[in-house]
């Protein structure tokens, strides 16, 4: 028992594996959700929903990143 919570801990704190379980409760979530008006296809949809949601929002985070890209890269080069 103490391994396990040990292993869990371990595991948790990193960030990568922390997202990964993460997307698969939110995938099984979305699927849930779409399961009465989708049926099999449910998962599927899900799956696409996802990707599609967070690629947005991954550009709208680069977008906004660029804003200051001029003065970050001005910064660098006096420092």
């Amino acid at each position: 028992m103490l391994a396990g919570l040990a292993t869990f801990r371990y595991l948790w704190q990193r960030p990568v594996c922390r997202h990964l379980c993460m997307a698969a409760a939110l995938y099984g979530m979305a699927s849930d959700y779409l399961q009465p008006q989708l049926g099999n296809d449910s998962l599927r949809y899900a799956i696409l929903a996802v990707v599609v949601i967070s690629t947005a929002w991954a550009a709208l985070h680069f977008l906004l990143a660029t804003k200051t890209l001029r003065e970050d890269l001005a910064a660098a080069e006096q420092a």
